[in-house]
């Protein structure tokens, strides 16, 4: 579900402004909107895979109360039901008690329709999102910051923070978004608005946990961190069974795998190959495993993904909010389907069981070491893009802004590994990792997302990342509960071979995967330069037709350098591609934010070339 409010007391028209909020949200032509309104407001929803549920998450009472939650909540008592009636029967007050106990990704809206006051609660982590605009007399919120901007009651103007960080980082940062005035609610908010008084009070539910350093490897209690995850699993599973597993040859989704089994349920299972890493190492492992537990796995072949129109609806459900192109794992978006009901996904394991960011604060030594290795410096081919592209005023207060926002952080979360790691999770994980789950397959399916919780996420969060690097403590958690895991190696950036591999074996094994695997990795290289030879010379179908489109007078602009860009005077400069990409996503953010462009309206590019779309799904259903 996806949520749309407005909120002005002296207006007539709130409910035909959020309906357009809501309408501008919707990704698919299944997807429906229902709307109520109230004295001074309306809220509008668009049902999109909570219609998979047994759960009504729009709920409406006979005093006139609303309620309605994104995401998927795990009730700690298991009642959901209950809660949620309970929550629609009762106030503000009773709104605040009983939704921060809540957890699992979600983002609640409550209107007291008696006390005139709006609760707003979200997940601990902040993983589900949620955009808020506020200013004297007005609050809109929505899932999509494309459902503020529908509202026409603000002015589309980018944020020099929140591009930013885009331009640095590859997605935002803390609760930043690309849309002026617009800002994502904080993770373990508990908000309360007074439409009365027009009173606006925020507080946080839950603590960011302290790190114990005197904690060892033997001291954690791994039984309590797989209770907390199996409980998790249960009443995902209550909801909606057996659902997909997204499974690689990693940690998280292994867990997964073997938990949802031991709950007694019999997932289909789908993994992506990548034959450019690793012999396609990823995939293999992630197979096997399967395979050792007798499930059918439905291999995918990702074929012609950035030239497709599948690419630009990524980019639409995501409001442009990161820098997808060529990422490999947003290919999986094309293949999720509405007929899977549910997917399972590991976003929140990978930030609490291993180190985020391959363990970035304790190898590369803190803040300042995390930025050059995420983020591009000033004077970097990205930047001199961004001075290409936006002129060099604008773009150097967008690298200013993002570098002052990204100190204040560090001094807020402290200069530690656990500081760093927060702004990891609170950054990446959040606007980044957790897009794919939580805002891409939403529309079709409900992501179940172990991982998400206060009490999980306490106990996960106050062990030092030491214990956590390199996957001593994932390794901890299958030696004792899931030994048979192990039996096939794990892949993390790297294959790696759970305890002392003998030399001897090590080498047979090696030199099985290449005599088995040669052929098919030298197919997929000549493949791989095939595809590489267009980016080498800047040029793609789609790219260029977007480009094609941009108002090179336009304000936001540097003409000169839009021009240098588009006649392929940069072509051969370390900036070129990048200020190509650049144009690129700021011409997609200007069309959805401007309405000019849905998933259910491409008629902007409708005289771009057709591309091939290949399926390129093998395996069994």
């Amino acid at each position: 579900m996806k949520i749309a409010v407005c909120i002005r007391p002296d207006a007539a028209d709130n409910g035909a402004i959020a309906r357009k909020m809501a309408q501008m949200q919707r990704a698919r032509a299944w997807h429906t909107c229902e709307l109520a309104t109230f004295d001074g407001g309306a809220m509008a929803c668009v049902h999109t895979s909570d219609r998979h549920l047994d759960v009504d998450m729009f709920r409406r009472s006979e005093r006139g109360n609303i309620l309605m939650v994104s995401g998927l909540p795990i009730d700690p008592d298991g009642r959901l039901e209950q809660r949620l009636q309970r929550v629609c029967d009762g106030d503000a007050e009773c709104a605040q008690k009983l939704l921060p106990e809540l957890d699992g990704a979600f983002a609640a809206v409550f209107w007291d329709a008696a006390g005139r006051k709006l609760v707003i609660v979200n997940d601990c982590l902040g993983m589900q999102p949620l955009c808020v605009h506020r200013r004297d007399g007005l609050v809109l919120l929505a899932t999509e910051a494309k459902g503020i901007a529908a509202s026409g009651l603000t002015d589309v103007q980018m944020d020099p923070l929140g591009w930013g960080a885009l331009i640095s980082f590859g997605e935002h940062i803390d609760t930043v978004t690309s849309l002026a005035d617009v800002r994502k609610s904080p993770p373990a908010s508990i908000i309360v608005y007074d439409a009365a008084t027009d009173r606006w009070d925020r507080r946080e539910y839950w603590p960011w946990p302290a790190v114990r350093t005197d904690l060892t490897l033997d001291d954690i209690d791994t039984h309590a961190i797989v209770d907390m995850l199996r409980f998790q699993v249960q009443q995902y599973l209550q909801y909606v069974s057996p659902g997909t597993i997204l499974l690689s040859g990693g940690f998280d989704s292994r867990l997964i795998l073997e938990l949802v089994l031991e709950a007694g349920a019999r997932p289909n299972v789908v993994t992506l190959s990548n034959p450019y890493n690793h012999l396609d190492a990823d995939a293999r492992y992630g197979r096997r495993i399967a395979k050792r537990h007798g499930l059918d796995v439905r291999m995918i072949h990702p074929k012609r993904f950035f030239s497709s129109t599948d690419y630009l609806d990524y980019v639409l459900a995501t409001d442009v909010s990161t820098q997808s192109y060529d990422l490999f794992v947003t290919q999986l978006s094309r293949y999720i389907r509405p007929e899977w009901r549910a997917a399972w996904e590991g976003v929140g394991l990978g930030c609490s069981i291993n180190a985020p960011g391959r363990g970035a604060a304790r190898q590369l030594g803190g803040y300042e070491a995390y930025w050059r290795h995420n983020g591009f410096e000033w004077g970097s081919p990205t930047w001199q893009a961004a001075e290409r592209v936006f002129g060099i005023r604008r773009a150097r207060d967008m690298y200013d802004q993002c570098r002052r926002r990204q100190r204040q952080l560090r001094d807020a979360y402290g200069h530690t590994e656990n500081g760093v790691t927060r702004f990891h999770i609170r950054s990446r994980t959040a606007n980044r990792t957790g897009q794919n789950p939580l805002v891409a397959y939403a529309n079709d399916v409900l992501p179940l997302t172990p991982g998400i919780g206060k009490a999980y996420c306490t106990a996960t969060g106050e062990i030092p990342e030491e214990i956590k690097w390199q996957g001593k403590l994932y390794f901890r958690i299958y030696e004792r509960h899931f030994p048979k895991a192990m039996h096939v190696p794990i892949f993390s950036q790297r294959p790696i071979r759970p305890g002392p591999t003998p030399f001897a074996k090590g080498l047979w094994l090696r030199l099985s995967e290449l005599a088995s695997y040669g052929l098919r990795y030298a197919r997929a290289s000549r493949q791989r330069i095939g595809a590489m030879l267009p980016a080498a010379l800047n040029r793609s179908d789609l790219i260029s037709s977007v480009i094609a489109h941009i108002p090179a007078d336009h304000p936001d602009l540097n003409s000169d350098g839009v021009e240098a860009v588009r006649k392929g005077r940069l072509r051969f400069r370390p900036a070129g591609r990048p200020a190509r990409l650049l144009l690129f996503y700021w011409q997609m953010w200007r069309w959805v934010m401007e309405g000019r462009i849905s998933s259910l309206n491409m008629d902007v590019l409708a005289d771009r070339p057709g591309s091939e779309d290949n399926s390129g799904i093998s395996g069994s259903p």
